[in-house]
């Protein structure tokens, strides 16, 4: 099961094949943004369309106005990974605790890049398209926190459900 899940998280990289840019990413204001600051638990699912393949992951996100870090976990609650980037300088740091990932930081990173464009949107911004892939967000909770997020490629396809967070 663990190198299932190493390969699927190697493989989602590998398929995406836009590089992410180092450059520092301007935030919109707090109130501004389609997820306000604070930290957010998920579930991923990961589907690869070739070879066809599925797998389920989970993950914790903490943002704030100059940083945003993500912890990425197995399935038997061990950390996978960490990146922490300051958002005024661009500085990212990460820790990978798999050596196949870390082999492969490159093209892991991609997962990344697309985690942050989801949580630079601006509000109201429900359906776009960033890095070559298309993103829709749906179910709104009382707090207008969007529960469910749809991330398409043609060759891979995201499921992320929003299971909790505090801001």
């Amino acid at each position: 099961m663990k190198n299932l899940i190493i390969n699927t998280i190697l493989a989602l990289p590998l398929v995406l094949t836009v590089a992410c840019a180092s450059r520092p990413s301007k935030a919109p204001g707090p109130s501004e943004m389609l997820y306000p600051h604070g930290t957010y638990q998920h579930k991923v699912n990961v589907k690869i369309q070739e070879p066809a393949r599925s797998v389920d992951l989970r993950g914790v996100i903490k943002s704030a106005p100059e940083s945003l870090k993500v912890v990425g976990l197995s399935s038997f609650n061990t950390t996978v990974f960490r990146i922490d980037e300051n958002l005024k300088t661009g500085v990212v740091e990460k820790e990978f605790y798999v050596d196949a990932i870390r082999r492969n930081e490159e093209k892991f990173m991609f997962f990344y890049a697309l985690l942050k464009e989801l949580l630079l949107a601006p509000k109201g911004q429900t359906e776009f398209d960033r890095q070559g892939a298309h993103f829709k967000i749906s179910k709104p909770d009382e707090n207008n926190i969007y529960r469910t997020i749809e991330i398409t490629h043609p060759q891979v396809n995201l499921t992320i459900e929003v299971t909790s967070y505090e801001f």
